[in-house]
This record gives C-alpha cells, sequence and structure tokens, in this order.
C-alpha cells in the first residue's frame, strides 16, 4: 500500500472544495501527516473528524524534529528531506 505524507493542510483543504475528501480516503493509500502540523492546524478544526475518515497522524521522532529544524533553517521546503528519510510519498503537484 502506497503511503502518502500530506505535509501542508492546503492539500486537504483543495480536496475538500472540490468534494474529493472522502474519496481520497477510499483510495488504497494511507494518508498521513505529521504530528506537529496536526496539532497547530487540525487537532482544532475538523482534525477528529479527518482522523475518523482514516487520517493517520506520523510522530516526528527527535531525530526528524530536528532535520525538519536543521533544513528549515537552510531551506524553507525541509518537507522533501523528511519525507524521504521515511519513506513517504508526496501528493502530485507539490516541488518538495
Amino acid at each position: 500500500m502506497m503511503r502518502v505524507l500530506v505535509s501542508d493542510t492546503s492539500v486537504l483543504i483543495d480536496l475538500e472544495r472540490g468534494n474529493l475528501l472522502e474519496a481520497a480516503f477510499r483510495l488504497s493509500c494511507d494518508l498521513a501527516v505529521p504530528d506537529l502540523l496536526y496539532r497547530r492546524e487540525l487537532r482544532d478544526q475538523n482534525g477528529p473528524a479527518l482522523i475518523a475518515m482514516g487520517l493517520r497522524v506520523e510522530e516526528l521522532d527527535s531525530e526528524g524534529i530536528g532535520l525538519a529544524q536543521t533544513y528549515r533553517s537552510r531551506n524553507p521546503c525541509c518537507r522533501c528531506r523528511i519525507r524521504s528519510r521515511w519513506r513517504w510519498r508526496k501528493p502530485a503537484g507539490l516541488r518538495c
């Protein structure tokens, strides 16, 4: 099964606006967000409903947090390095 890491909430927003959110969760892939993104942007909004649909929240360990801080300070597009470290795929259309 393909694993897709959603590192920008605009992906979920666009799926919802296009009435494709439920269909996306019916695909044969795991959709996940990093725990920091969930806590900062989804938990108090529609996060619980997304989890009920099948969204996974992936915890960044200390190494992942360190990678994010290092790459973010050098390059604002750090998610591509973190994604490759844990072998997650990116949604189509993202540069990193």
